[in-house]
């Protein structure tokens, strides 16, 4: 047998419930009307037995049977009989309609200051039995409510159930890595729990939309790895086959051959390392990360002290212009992988005789810095690629220099991690600027 969704589940669970209450309801109102009108004939009887005693206290006559029948006469009770009977239980009086038999509606009043027992009765006829009847006006009205529920409420759960339904159904799909169609999950109706659930599966298609834009990366990541890593392994390995196959190979080729390989295995030294740098990077959480406070002007004054004789060979000048009061709340070593890597990134492409100008402004809650060279440049269509992983302006003097092409994609990812934003400016022949902020450290705001 088909297992009942939720929804009718639902739904026959509630009019259940609300049928038991019906029928509860309808028990205790029928018991409570039938009393009442009991009681209230109960009393009108009574009030009739009152008023025939009160009369026969009054009467000073010797005649009591004949006065009784005069009383009847005068106040006439259709079809009511009435036994006036002292108290001890002997009759004196009964009306000529009472044989004893027959089903009655019995009203009993003694009355001991005068030491009698009156006793009126209505038989159960038809009119009694109408006087009885329940009055079925709230039967009809709770029925009527019973239909407007189940209707109410099957408009109600119906939708309800879809919904669960195609939750659960997405669910299922979901834990048995089946692929979602649009088909599957189209309708949900136009309620809460719709809401929900459309806002459930649009997050859900982000984040496989997100997941495979992060897996097409991912390959592209790893064949740029793969291309990166080959070339210079392959050279190494060339330079070295050339000097194993070649035992009579001169002393002079031979060192040449050893420094290129050298060369080519700190190319490759340098590419794991930023490579591994990035992937630290990847897995930063600044959200768990409680950043220090860094001094910028030392620690780009150190960084263009270690580059010396790089610069001098270039013939390049590094010309710095940064507060002392240039605090700002960050990772030191992000810090320094932003003005190393710029840095390298000037002396490697600006030119020679070029200058570096590193500037630092005041911007409130933030350091805006600029990071400029007169050098070379870049054609403008290239300025959005910049900061992309593995991107090269020219390919072949990318590796001449002997760039890993992961220096600015570092310099970007450092910046976000520490809540600043990057940009880059510059045409061909007119050098490049480089333009982030970075966050005031708290002590300093």
């Amino acid at each position: 047998m088909e297992k009942l969704s939720i929804g009718k589940r639902l739904f026959l669970s509630i009019v259940l419930i609300f049928v038991l209450f019906a029928a509860a309801f309808v028990l205790f109102q029928y018991q409570r009307e039938r009393e009442y009108k009991r009681k209230l004939i109960d009393t009108q009887l009574q009030e009739y037995n009152i008023h025939f005693a009160e009369s026969l206290q009054q009467y000073d006559g010797s005649d009591t049977l004949d006065y009784c029948r005069r009383f009847v006469i005068r106040h006439p009770a259709p079809d009511l009989v009435v036994t006036v009977m002292r108290s001890d239980s002997s009759v004196i009086f009964s009306t000529s309609a009472w044989s004893g038999n027959g089903n009655y509606f019995f009203s009993t009043k003694a009355f001991p200051e005068q030491q009698l027992i009156i006793r009126s009765a209505r038989p159960y006829d038809v009119r009694l039995a109408e006087v009885l009847a329940t009055d079925k006006t709230y039967l009809y009205f709770a029925l009527l409510m019973m239909v407007i529920l189940c209707i109410v409420l099957y408009r109600f759960t119906a939708p309800l159930g879809r919904n669960i339904t195609n939750l659960r159904r997405f669910a299922g799909k979901i834990g048995k890595n089946e692929p979602i169609h649009s088909e599957d999950l189209t309708e949900f109706s136009d309620d809460e729990l719709g809401e929900v659930a459309e806002r459930i599966v649009t997050i859900y298609r982000r984040l496989e939309r997100t997941k495979e834009e992060q897996n097409r990366l991912k390959r592209e990541l790893t064949h740029n790895i793969a291309h990166e890593l080959k070339t210079p392994a392959a050279s190494i390995m060339g330079y070295l086959e050339t000097i194993i196959d070649n035992k009579q190979i001169d002393a002079a080729t031979r060192r040449q051959f050893i420094e290129r390989s050298y060369a080519q295995a700190e190319r490759l030294s340098a590419l794991i390392q930023d490579i591994s740098t990035l992937n630290r990077m990847d897995e930063f959480d600044p959200a768990r990360q409680t950043f220090g406070t860094v001094v910028v002007d030392p620690a780009v004054s150190r960084i263009i002290s270690d580059s010396t004789l790089q610069l001098s060979a270039k013939q390049m000048t590094v010309e710095k212009s940064i507060p002392a009061e240039a605090v700002v709340a960050a990772d030191p070593s992000l810090v320094n992988s932003i003005f190393r890597n710029l840095l390298d990134n000037a002396i490697a492409y600006a030119g020679e005789g070029t200058t570096v100008t590193i500037t630092a402004v005041d911007k409130g809650r933030n350091w805006l810095f600029r990071f400029a060279d007169n050098g070379t440049g870049v054609d403008e269509r290239h300025l959005p690629r910049l900061f992309e992983r593995f991107y090269r302006v020219d390919e072949g003097r990318s590796r001449a220099v002997g760039g890993t092409g992961l220096g600015l994609a570092i310099v970007k990812n450092a910046v976000i991690i520490c809540g600043g934003e990057i940009s880059v400016k510059g045409k061909k022949g007119e050098g490049l600027t480089f333009e982030f902020t970075l966050q005031k450290a708290s002590n300093n705001e």
